[in-house]
């Protein structure tokens, strides 16, 4: 009887043996799906992040080509009206401009197909390129201008310009997180000691005699692109550490998330 009880349970622990280890294989594969379902998801919604990235960096690049585009033709139509040192002078400028602004628009092109990191460095080169051609291109609007009251009035309007922007970007890093605003700081101060001198300069300009303008002109107009030109940088450096920072925040959230649905 005792060997027969024996077999009884030997029998029931050969049938109970496999279906825990199927038990086991499929809780196991069940875990496995679900990982690779989650990280399948993660990837999918970082490629479709990062393509949102580039289309919206290339609609900005566009706006702004087209921008300069214009820019440079006025310039090419007051290079048929100046005189003829003034018209050489202005037009090898020109040339220049032109062809920097067409060789970055060709360049657009090489986005399409990028990897995310090919993209981050063609961004941060392209930006800095056509920062530094915008306020070439500023600068060479400002010599061109004919009177010291055409340049006062373009003056005038492009520091509001720039006085609203900065405002604008302050509000925008009081509401980032402390450490972006820390990263930054030093930046927006030495952006509003730059945008505090060109008072000064201002003040220099407006009290100039006609032979004195003709000489702090090109000096003016440096100071002013270049304030533009700060202004652009500073912003494009804030915006990019806010969309890190808000990617961070959404990556944290997602990591939060798996040991809930786990556990469901």
């Amino acid at each position: 009887m005792c060997t027969s009880a024996a077999f009884r349970r030997a029998a029931l622990a050969a049938l109970i043996a496999p279906a825990l280890v199927l038990s086991a294989c499929a809780e196991q594969r069940q875990e496995n799906t679900e990982q690779q379902a989650q990280q399948q998801a993660e990837q999918t919604g970082e490629e479709m992040q990062a393509g949102e990235e580039m289309r919206q960096f290339r609609a900005e690049m566009e706006s702004q080509l087209n921008d300069l585009d214009d820019q440079i033709s006025d310039l090419e139509q007051q290079m048929q009206q100046a005189g003829q040192e003034g018209q050489q002078e202005l037009q090898s400028t020109v040339q220049t401009l032109r062809q920097e602004r067409d060789q970055l628009q060709g360049e657009m092109q090489q986005l399409e197909g990028a990897s995310q990191s090919e993209f981050q460095d063609m961004r941060s080169d392209m930006q800095k390129r056509l920062n530094d051609l915008q306020r070439r291109t500023e600068e060479a609007e400002i010599n061109a201008m004919q009177s010291k009251q055409e340049v006062q009035q373009y003056a005038q309007s492009r520091m509001n310009e720039i006085d609203r922007e900065i405002q604008s970007l302050d509000q925008r890093m009081n509401g980032a997180e402390q450490n972006v605003q820390s990263q930054y700081q030093s930046q927006m101060e030495d952006l509003k000691q730059e945008r505090k001198q060109l008072d000064q300069q201002m003040t220099k300009l407006e009290n100039a005699s006609d032979q004195e303008f003709q000489e702090i002109q090109s000096e003016f107009a440096s100071a002013l692109a270049g304030v533009g030109q700060s202004l652009r940088q500073v912003s494009n450096d804030v915006e990019s550490a806010l969309q890190s920072a808000g990617q961070e925040m959404q990556g944290e959230a997602q990591d939060m998330q798996q040991p809930g649905e786990q556990e469901g």
